[in-house]
């Protein structure tokens, strides 16, 4: 009778409830509820909780690379290969128990390697010589773009950055690429105006930058380096600057869509540091950049001044610029500023201050220049970010 009654229960409460188990299912409803409790805490323990623990340590490790402790093997000059066959993880070499990352904007003291950072726009004009640059300075580099890095040694993976959801990824950790970066360098963009229309211009830029810097904020990351623009101090100068050498003190004129998202962007940057006062960012507005075999066409500038008025005259060696990425990754202050970043002379063989008299009358010259100082003022990176120009066109064409 008892089995009787039980049977007509379940057969009453099935009817009842379609979806709910008759008494013959509870075994493998409870057993269901016990591999998804299981998979639960896997998911909690390797997944979540190393992510958790790699956000938690950046500040023992600033205090352990300042005490010199957690030294091991120097492994900078491995490739991903090596690493591989001699059986090191990435994440290994970044979170294991003797550790020598370094977190946040403290570079290391004693040999180890420095830590990781993403490069966004690697395969651009500049990013190639940035990467190039950060590789062989000991740093362990990610690098993201929509094609492919040409080197072969370095993390790469391809990243549309105007979609959210990859740029989190790409910042926050990609299978079998790495598991988070400590720094990040913005470099993509479309990089000049008239290339593809304004409105396509701005909508990619400020996207994008939007998209990676909220990204890195997610992913822990407290130092970001990005590329402002000397577009932002006027250029093309067909109203005149205020006064030569031009510097960071006057505010933002852009004359173009390209140059107003580059103003947007470096405020951008000042209020995400009123958000987050650990944060650090640091804009540098490259000038005109330039490579070593570009360097042939520079004494045909002479002949029409003219011709480079635009922005004064001026360029970035691209291994200087790279110079100046390396240096800001490694400035020891929190809060958002920005640079011209320049080469030490112009693209000229006339001297600096008969070109301003004569190009820009009734603009003042408020200090001595070199006969060749370029007129994008550089002082203050070399006051506060250490740079210094190693490289001039004049060495290259003799």
């Amino acid at each position: 009778m008892c089995s009787t009654w039980r049977r007509s229960w379940d057969d009453r409460g099935a009817r009842a409830h379609p979806h709910r188990p008759g008494a013959s299912n509870w075994f493998f409803h409870i057993a269901g509820s016990l591999v998804l409790s299981v998979v639960r805490g896997l998911l909690i323990t390797e997944v979540l909780e190393p992510r958790l623990e790699r956000l938690r340590v950046p500040r023992q490790q600033s205090e352990d690379a300042e005490e010199g402790r957690g030294a091991v093997e120097d492994v900078t000059d491995l490739t991903i290969d090596d690493r591989a066959r001699r059986g090191m993880r990435l994440a290994d070499l970044r979170c294991g128990p003797g550790r020598e990352r370094v977190a946040r904007r403290v570079p290391m003291e004693f040999g180890g390697r420095m830590a990781r950072v993403a490069v966004t726009g690697s395969s651009g004009k500049l990013g190639r010589v940035v990467v190039d640059h950060l590789l062989e300075s000991g740093w362990d580099v990610v690098a993201l773009d929509r094609v492919p890095s040409p080197r072969r040694d370095v993390v790469s993976t391809v990243v549309d950055l105007t979609d959210f959801g990859q740029a989190v990824e790409a910042l926050s950790g990609i299978d079998d690429r790495h598991d988070g970066v400590d720094a990040l360098v913005h470099l993509a963009a479309v990089p000049a105006p008239g290339l593809v229309p304004n409105a396509a211009t701005f909508a990619n830029n400020v996207t994008a930058s939007y998209n990676v810097y909220s990204a890195a904020l997610r992913a822990g990351v407290r130092t970001i380096v990005w590329a402002s623009s000397e577009t932002v101090l006027g250029l093309p100068f067909d109203e005149p600057p205020p006064y030569l050498p031009v510097d960071e003190e006057y505010p933002p004129r852009p004359n173009s869509t390209y140059s107003l998202v580059k103003t947007l962007e470096e405020e951008l940057a000042r209020q995400l540091c009123r958000w987050h006062p650990d944060l650090s960012m640091t804009g540098l507005r490259f000038s005109n950049v330039m490579l070593p075999e570009e360097y042939a066409a520079f004494p045909g500038f002479d002949a029409d001044p003219q011709l480079r008025k635009w922005n004064l005259w001026s360029y970035i060696d691209a291994r200087d610029g790279a110079q100046a990425v390396r240096r800001a990754l490694e400035r020891h202050a929190v809060g958002a500023d920005v640079f011209i970043i320049a080469n030490a002379d112009t693209v000229m063989s006339r001297p600096s201050r008969e070109l301003a008299v004569e190009v820009f009358p009734g603009v003042p010259v408020t200090r001595e220049v070199g006969e060749h100082e370029t007129l994008l003022s550089i002082d203050k990176a070399r006051r506060l970010l250490g740079y210094e120009p190693a490289y001039s066109w004049r060495d290259a064409t003799g």
